[in-house]
């Protein structure tokens, strides 16, 4: 919506777009809003700092200006220090943004801030002298940039610095002497790493207060927790009650992240509007509860909001684990979850859903370990699409799931969702497993050749091989085919279809029946049908009576003066689990 449009609207009907509208369009909107203070403290502390961040420093001292101290207190965390230690850049740029803000602003802040804070900022930016005799003022002074008020102290500051500090401190020995004397007694006589830890302290004790805890301290609620010992967990000492350490105070807001980003319709999307019967105290204390769980998966990576996309990120992994712990311990029955977040603490149900993921993450090491010698690396570049990503995923310190939906990750990986994620990847790890072991047991000398870098380089085109040796012959002799070879296996295995050729379904089966029982064949029946998808894809429409390309072919290993081409084609990453041998 353009500004001429919004500012034509009635308060009710801004509001209403407003909390509607994108981090971006929120700081504009303010700006030409009827109540543009009511607006600004509508927003978390959070939000407002996702408004300002990517402003310039004009702009943002225009939203600035309507801030309220927590909200003040906040930026100045966050903009303000490079972990354990001041940024004098990022300091230096907030005092001219409250500078241009207002005085009532720049006197907020100096006065309520805490001492430490302002003081370790200060002396990053200037020096204080009190040159005690008359005489010695040309010796102490020198050359420097410096201004003095009263005469008694002097303030030494760069060039660039000058003016934002002389009319900073102007402001505040005008309103509040006591503090300027306090502030300048400080720059001068305070020792600078001991403040500066202090002021540290106080910060991580305000974001912890937001559910930004120190890295290490956030990590803890990725401690897995089984079912059974979720079960023996502490009750909330009451319904509704907030966790300790969530967002409390009535003037410092919740952020509203979990209504703006709550894309995926999830099981907790509908235990959260069945519980909108129940008393508000209820429901606003689990809002609190996983707004406080969103800050502390933001807070795990170092408190990272150098991007809306960053926190959007942390949001969601807060609802998707604690959907996927809720659907674990209530087995999707909707009452039974109804009463779980009720009583049960939603950091205990988290916890169940990241302890989930540790299965999948052990088994996938396991399989590394045994069937390709503990290479990592060397595992995923033979694995095609999408198991390379399922196995690549499941290999991150905390698991992702694979989805070729997912357009925002090169690999199709997000956080796993559902219990319905953990039995697929299951499923495709079964899958892994299963063809590794009759490759090995059936085949132990092209297998060894395969693990000494010898054969094919990736699955899909050994098995392909495979399964066209066996159509020839019967049996598989080596893991190369000659030109003349495929050409004949494409004679053999496929029958036309109109403008294409589709492989023999009675071939197919007798394959699956020589090689594999019947569960297995169930079990196998997706992976094999990528494979034979794979084949007639690239095979079902050559014209091979103007003989063959070998280099265009990627789902065999054929001899040629060229390197057999490598299975890692884009279109196989979009194929869907799903697929048939049929």
């Amino acid at each position: 919506m353009n500004p001429e449009e919004f500012e034509s609207l009635s308060s009710e009907e801004q509001i209403k777009i407003f909390h509607k509208s994108s981090f971006k369009e929120k700081g504009e909107l303010i700006l030409h809003s009827h109540h543009p203070e009511a607006l600004t403290h509508s927003l978390s502390q959070e939000e407002l700092y996702l408004t300002t961040r990517e402003m310039d420093i004009e702009e943002r001292s225009e939203i600035i200006r309507f801030a309220s101290r927590p909200q003040l207190y906040f930026v100045t965390d966050v903009d303000c220090w490079e972990k354990d230690r001041i940024s004098t850049s990022g300091f230096t740029t907030w005092m001219e943004i409250l500078l241009k803000s207002g005085d009532h602003q720049l006197l907020a802040w100096l006065t309520g801030m805490d001492y430490e804070t302002i003081v370790a900022g200060l002396k990053r930016m200037i020096r204080v002298e009190k040159p005690e005799r008359e005489y010695a003022m040309d010796d102490v002074l020198g050359d420097v940039p410096y201004f003095t008020i009263d005469n008694y102290y002097f303030i030494f500051v760069k060039e660039e610095q000058l003016e934002t500090m002389r009319r900073t401190f102007e402001i505040l020995f005008e309103n509040y002497r006591g503090r300027y004397v306090a502030l300048l007694e400080g720059v001068l006589s305070e020792i600078e790493d001991d403040l500066e830890e202090e002021a540290y302290q106080k910060r991580e004790q305000r974001l912890a207060e937001r559910g930004f805890p120190e890295p290490e301290i956030a990590h803890r609620i990725y401690r897995p927790m089984t079912p059974e010992e979720f079960r023996e967990s502490p009750l909330k000492s009451k319904e509704g009650d907030k966790a300790e350490g969530a967002i409390v105070s009535e003037v410092s807001l919740p952020p509203n992240y979990l209504r703006m980003w709550s894309e995926n319709r999830l099981f907790l999307d509908d235990v959260l509007l069945s519980l909108r019967g129940e008393e508000i105290e209820i429901q606003e204390g689990i809002q609190e509860e996983l707004a406080w769980l969103s800050n502390k998966t933001i807070a795990c990576e170092g408190l990272v909001f150098s991007s809306e996309e960053n926190v959007k990120r942390g949001v969601e992994r807060a609802r998707n684990f604690v959907n996927l712990g809720l659907e674990i311990v209530s087995g999707k029955d909707l009452e039974v979850a109804k009463k779980i977040v009720k009583t049960r603490w939603l950091e205990n149900i988290f916890r169940v859903g990241a302890g989930a993921l540790i299965p999948l993450r052990e088994k996938s090491m396991k399989l590394v370990r045994i069937l390709w010698k503990g290479d990592q690396e060397g595992f995923l570049r033979f694995l095609d699409s999408p198991y390379g990503s399922i196995l690549k995923g499941l290999l991150l310190r905390v698991p992702d799931h694979y989805d070729d939906q997912e357009k925002n990750n090169l690999d199709h990986l997000r956080d796993f969702r559902t219990a319905e994620d953990i039995q697929k990847d299951e499923h495709s790890l079964e899958q892994i497993r299963l063809v590794m072991t009759f490759l090995s047991k059936r085949f132990p000398v092209l297998w060894n050749d395969v693990l000494n870098g010898r054969g094919p380089e990736s699955l899909f085109q050994l098995l392909g091989t495979l399964y066209a040796q066996f159509v020839l012959w019967g049996q598989v002799k080596n893991h190369v085919l000659s030109s003349q070879e495929v050409i004949q296996f494409i004679r053999s295995a496929f029958d036309p279809e109109g403008a294409r050729r589709v492989l023999k379904h009675e071939m197919k089966k007798k394959f699956m029946d020589t090689f594999f029982n019947e569960e297995d064949q169930n079990s196998l029946k997706s992976f094999w049908g990528i494979i034979f998808s794979e084949m007639e894809d690239e095979l079902g429409r050559l014209n091979i009576e103007k003989g063959l390309r070998p280099e265009y072919i990627g789902i065999l290993s054929v001899a040629s003066g060229t390197k057999p081409a490598t299975k890692k084609i884009e279109k196989r990453k979009k194929k869907k689990l799903s697929g048939s041998t049929n």
